[in-house]
């Protein structure tokens, strides 16, 4: 069967680009599919996500510091007598300010983030009552602590997946997003902050300056306790000789590495102790009292004295800015320019992409200093990445959203569910190199099982009332092949039709 090219380009535009096709999406765009992409990216705030349910960094430290209190209290404290909660007693000590008024929803249970609480920064994690009805109880009668955010927010997630237009642009952030990956497996505190972190440092930039992004990334608290430089200290500081206080590396070899150069960006080891030197100081704030408790701060008393040689310059002892400037002028290296077009030609397009695609990227980013949006549209105007072979496999986030586009309003939990069983939880990625953007590592046997477990936990739940091969016809247009028409026709139920749908190839690949 010869395939209608405009249904290939229709499929493209929501299966390469996007997060998949809804009913009558491949209708709806047909007559200009690059253009409905463009259009998404176009729109003003897009890649913003505003939602007064959803608490920031300042909101969850806050709530963190009443859970440490209330377990503080439920390991021994003297509570004869006492009637007021943890909350109010804090409160009428100063210690924390009169509480705003906020919206109430219905959330998911706790999804069980894994890690262990933060050691040396005195912070974790956690949720307030006003959101889930959790409110503390008198002292008498100490509860459980504070709940994670995480459900809220990979809620969030799954609503935007949804009822987005093409995707495009989630799938832009969630790149970035594992570009400066921040993660559980740094500890929960880290894991509660992802949703935040995601919020307030890469979607604002995420269609922006790289050099912007790669600033607000680097100093918001999530990547400064997950890369270590919290608690970073100068060795001829004045803060170098505490007990316990040490000089860490990470996050300058992580910048250099994963962030802007990478590793064939001609960097040494003295560079990265020069640019771990000049990063001292940049540290969360600790104080009950501030108003920013939990954001960023820069400690004079820790950062490193002198000046700085990165690449071969010279960066004078300025304080918080001496490592600013080193990002600034690493966003503007041509390596970083080579790495950045590279990892966005694999991850959009072909584990092994056209050269003249990633040359052309290299291009966008270097002649507009790094406009992101600017590197987009280049990526959607380039007529290799429309016609390269669809062979990619899809990550598993990737899967599991297609699949809630297609089913339209798939139950969350189970969504959730099966993050966690194919390997990629939201925020959760094993190590500062986030999951891979390669679809070979998606392909393995096991990961193939657990995806079938979830198709068919879906169909389950969706087949009775939907017909497989309409939905089949609607989704896949004549891109699909006679293998797969013939599978879910020849289904001995509408549940296991709707399963060998959403495990067809032309689901799987992109």
């Amino acid at each position: 069967m010869t395939t209608d090219p405009r249904d290939l380009s229709a499929l493209n535009a929501f299966a390469r680009f996007g997060l998949g096709p809804k009913p009558g999406d491949l209708r709806r765009v047909a007559s200009d599919p690059r253009g409905a992409v463009k259009a998404e990216l176009m729109r003003r705030d897009v890649a913003l996500l505003p939602d007064p349910y959803l608490d920031s960094t300042e909101e969850i430290a806050r709530s963190f510091i009443e859970r440490k209190t209330l377990r503080r209290m439920r390991n021994g404290r003297e509570l004869k007598g006492r009637r007021e909660t943890v909350a109010e007693m804090m409160r009428a000590e100063g210690r924390l300010p009169a509480e705003k008024p906020k919206p109430v929803r219905a959330s998911p249970d706790d999804g069980g983030m894994a890690g262990n609480d933060m050691g040396g920064n005195d912070m974790g994690g956690g949720k307030k009552g006003g959101r889930r009805d959790d409110k503390v109880e008198p002292m008498t009668n100490i509860p459980d602590p504070a709940k994670s955010p995480m459900p809220d927010e990979i809620d969030a997630r799954i609503v935007r997946a949804r009822n987005c237009d093409i995707g495009f642009v989630e799938r832009w952030v969630s790149f970035w997003g594992d570009h400066f990956t921040v993660s559980s497996k740094g500890g929960k505190y880290v894991g509660w902050l992802g949703g935040a972190y995601e919020r307030e440092a890469i979607r604002p930039h995420a269609l922006g300056r790289f050099s912007d992004l790669l600033l607000a990334a680097s100093r918001h608290p999530a990547m400064l306790i997950y890369l270590d430089l919290d608690d970073s200290r100068g060795p001829n500081s004045p803060a170098g000789g505490k007990k316990g206080k040490g000089f860490n590396e990470n996050h300058a070899r992580e910048l250099l590495e994963l962030h802007t150069v990478g590793v064939d960006g001609g960097y040494t080891q003295k560079d990265v102790t020069s640019l771990a030197y000049a990063l001292t100081g940049w540290r969360t704030v600790r104080r009950p009292k501030a108003e920013n408790l939990g954001g960023y701060e820069f400690d004079s008393d820790a950062h490193e004295p002198g000046a700085q040689t990165v690449l071969g310059k010279s960066y004078p002892d300025t304080g918080a800015e001496q490592g600013a400037a080193i990002l600034a002028d690493l966003a503007r290296k041509p390596a970083t320019a080579r790495h950045v077009a590279r990892r966005v030609a694999v991850a959009f397009v072909s584990d092994d992409p056209p050269p003249g695609l990633v040359a052309r990227l290299e291009k966008s980013f270097r002649d507009t200093d790094g406009d992101l949006r600017e590197l987009a549209l280049a990526l959607i105007s380039s007529d290799e990445a429309w016609s390269a072979p669809r062979t990619k496999m899809r990550s598993a986030k990737e899967f599991v959203f297609a699949s809630a586009r297609a089913l339209e309003r798939p139950d969350t939990k189970l969504l959730i569910k099966g993050l966690q069983a194919l390997g990629q939880p939201m925020w959760g990625a094993p190590s500062p190199k986030g999951f891979s953007i390669y679809g070979r590592d998606w392909i393995a046997p096991d990961a193939q099982t657990n995806r079938l477990d979830l198709a068919v936990d879906l169909a389950e739940e969706h087949g009775p009332r939907m017909d497989p091969n309409a939905l089949a016809d609607d989704l896949l247009g004549d891109v699909m092949s006679d293998e797969t028409r013939t599978a879910v026709k020849r289904a001995g139920s509408r549940e296991q039709a709707l399963a060998l749908l959403l495990m067809s190839p032309e689901m799987q690949r992109r």
